[in-house]
């Protein structure tokens, strides 16, 4: 066997040396020692690459495929740059497309508010004119109640006023008979009370010596009275009464007074008087005086009561 020259065996130690010194790189490379700690730089890197997607997988791939010159950082940061400018792009166009919606959305409500204001102030002013209006034509009857009952509370003279008003116009519209009676000549109207009412007779009729109870029923209204009716109560004995044409008995009242019914054969016209037929009192009867009660009614009309005593003459 041939021993190798010295210029061979040189080389060859030169090889060995070579491949140690690149494995020796390879490990400082693979495993960081102390001056390998990553920069204040580095560290921000870091960070944002762990909120880019796909960062983390892109720089391990790069830094193990380029960690021998490092050039890995500059391929690895252009990447990142473009994944963060499109992640950046459609995330502003989202928020921009977020943030239109809200826009119009909040927009088409203030518009429609503002409408709803406009349409309330409107309809305001409306009914303010027509309060104003209305003020204006009431003012005229404000001022006649204020005179007319001057002795009613304030806050109830137009009201007053208001019922006087309808009354008045219920009587135009739909008049009712109005009746009265003259008895003797004599108007017994102040003598109207309620019906039922126990009073004593505050009037006294004289009668004739022919002892004739002349009555006469009146009509105040333009409104016909229609069956006319009229009734003559008593404390007499109906043998001491006398009667004329249409004239009838009546029903013995509950306190032992006789009655006698006149019912008019045709219709009192308005603004008349109807001649009642004449009851006479018989000269049997020897008091000096009899007390009675007269009630008149018609279709549509006030029944009124009328107490009377009637003092007969010597």
């Amino acid at each position: 066997m041939q021993k190798p020259n010295d210029s061979e065996a040189g080389e060859t130690e030169n090889a060995e040396a070579l491949t140690q010194a690149r494995d020796a790189a390879k490990d400082k490379v693979d495993t960081p020692g102390p001056s390998d700690k990553p920069t204040p730089n580095q560290q921000i890197i870091d960070e944002g690459l762990n909120k880019v997607p796909f960062g983390k997988p892109l720089k391990e791939f790069f830094f193990s495929e380029g960690k021998a010159a490092r050039q890995g950082w500059l391929v690895f940061l252009v990447v990142a740059g473009l994944t963060l400018a499109v992640t950046h792009h459609f995330e502003t166009k989202s928020h921009e497309t977020a943030m239109s919606a809200t826009n119009s959305y909040f927009g088409n409500r203030l518009a429609a508010l503002n409408q709803q204001v406009s349409d309330t102030e409107k309809a305001k002013e409306e009914i303010k004119q027509e309060r104003d209006k209305a003020q204006l034509m009431l003012a005229p009857f404000q001022a006649l109640a204020i005179k007319v009952y001057t002795n009613a509370p304030l806050e109830e003279r137009l009201e007053l006023l208001a019922d006087t008003i309808i009354s008045l116009t219920n009587q135009i519209l739909n008049p009712k008979p109005n009746l009265s009676l003259i008895v003797n000549g004599l108007t017994l109207t102040n003598m109207v009370v309620p019906i039922g009412t126990k009073v004593a007779p505050n009037i006294q009729i004289h009668l004739n010596t022919n002892r004739e109870i002349p009555i006469v029923v009146r009509n105040h209204s333009v409104a016909t009275a229609e069956h006319l009716t009229l009734e003559f109560i008593a404390d007499i004995d109906p043998t001491n009464v006398v009667m004329n044409v249409g004239w009838a008995r009546g029903l013995r009242q509950a306190n032992g007074w006789n009655s006698w019914k006149f019912l008019a054969d045709a219709t009192a016209g308005s603004t008349t008087d109807w001649h009642v037929g004449t009851l006479r009192i018989s000269p049997h009867f020897r008091n000096a005086y009899f007390l009675a009660k007269l009630r008149t009614h018609a279709d549509r009309s006030e029944t009124k009561e009328y107490w009377v005593a009637f003092v007969l003459p010597n």
